[in-house]
């Protein structure tokens, strides 16, 4: 079994999808920047609408209205790109974003698991693992941390070089099916600790 670890200070996720009509928007993503979420969206040229309404959800079902940006939008003849920031996301969820514009319709959904621990836990996601995953958590006096990972029957399989981030990514390759378990600690005194299922 064969593990590989590296950290990153800064985690982005960023999901895209195309409208209904995939002739009118040429893209809509949703990003975390610090503890917002911007949305960008561009609509192709020959198109134009009267307003866009922004609609956010947290089960994909029941959305409400969030924001808008009046006018007309798009363009007879180039491209034209839009952004709307999400001051208020559901945290450690997530969070599902739509469009209308205008007479032309619904977009698809996009989505975005928006992540903000707190003090007393870190987060980990996806879980169960694919191909890879995130741990995030608080590290706001910069310690210098160590991630460990240990198989269900106790073995330690990983120690990470110290980091001063606030997060660790783990790559998994040449691994098995199962549960294991991680520590995170600063000069032997615990911090966090948790588990995730490899599928």
């Amino acid at each position: 079994m064969k593990f590989f670890l590296s950290f990153t200070l800064f985690f982005t996720v960023t999901f895209h999808c195309f409208a209904q009509n995939e002739n009118i928007l040429i893209q809509f993503s949703a990003v975390q920047v610090e503890n917002r979420v911007q949305l960008i969206f561009t609509i192709k040229a020959g198109n134009t609408c009267n307003g866009i309404q922004i609609y956010h959800s947290v089960d994909s079902v029941n959305f409400s209205e969030i924001g808008d940006i009046q006018g007309v939008c798009g363009s007879s003849d180039r491209n034209e790109t839009y952004s709307f920031t999400d001051n208020s996301p559901a945290k450690n969820k997530i969070n599902f974003y739509r469009l209308q514009l205008g007479t032309l319709g619904y977009t698809y959904i996009t989505k975005l698991f928006f992540i903000q621990p707190d003090g007393n836990t870190a987060l980990l996601f996806p879980n169960p693992v694919t191909s890879e995953t995130i741990i995030t958590f608080l590290n706001t006096a910069h310690d210098e941390l160590r991630l460990t990972v240990f198989s269900y029957d106790g073995k330690m399989v990983y120690e990470s070089s110290p980091s001063q981030g606030n997060s660790f990514r783990l790559v998994k390759e040449n691994y098995s099916p199962g549960l294991y378990f991680y520590k995170i600690y600063h000069e032997g005194s615990h911090k966090y600790s948790g588990n995730f299922t490899i599928l």
